[in-house]
């Protein structure tokens, strides 16, 4: 049975909305959709993220089962955790401990999550970890669901736009390269 799920992404110019139907063996898009954020009235960038939403939500063709959003990057704090072993039980119970040393806020009032990027030869491992505060989390939550949309998902947008370039971009041969050096004269 397919399954729809609709992409948000709240920006300072636009407001974004990917519709993408999964089936049992693939993902193709549905319907894409922009609504500009206006400056000026509501006072905050916000509030008129919120009212490009709305307008947003209105599309037919947006009409999901499952909504997706992400916490702005600048709300969270990633860190890269080198570890002396790789065993994924023995991380996940010594990720907070080493998040607590690094974070400016209270690791025990903050939302967190890993991922291993790296088992060495050595049995070390290098994680890429996030943290925000929960009250952060809890908050845009809240402004999502007030607003129509209830995220069954909701990653750091930075992080997601490493997952995509590291599963899907790293090859891609349709990247722009580095123009050339001016020649100099001698």
């Amino acid at each position: 049975m397919a399954q729809r799920i609709l992409g948000v992404d709240l920006g300072s110019w636009s407001v974004k909305g990917v519709l993408m139907e999964r089936t049992f063996r693939a993902w193709t898009v549905e319907s894409v959709a922009e609504i500009p954020v206006h400056p000026g009235e509501p006072e905050t960038l916000r509030e008129r993220q919120f009212e490009a939403l709305q307008q947003l939500l209105l599309d037919p063709d947006l009409k999901a089962e499952v909504a997706v959003a992400a916490l702005p990057g600048e709300q969270a704090t990633l860190r890269f955790v080198e570890l002396p072993f790789s065993d994924t039980k023995k991380v996940d119970a010594t990720i907070e401990g080493e998040l607590a040393d690094t974070l400016h806020f209270d690791v025990y009032d903050a939302v967190h999550d890993h991922r291993i990027q790296e088992k060495r030869e050595d049995g070390s491992s290098l994680s890429l970890a996030t943290a925000a505060p929960h009250h952060t989390v809890e908050h845009l939550l809240t402004e999502l669901q007030d607003n129509g949309v209830d995220p069954r998902f909701l990653p750091v947008d930075m992080l997601q736009m490493y997952n995509l370039y590291t599963h899907f971009l790293q090859e891609d041969a349709s990247k722009p390269t580095a123009p050339l050096e001016p020649a100099t004269e001698a």
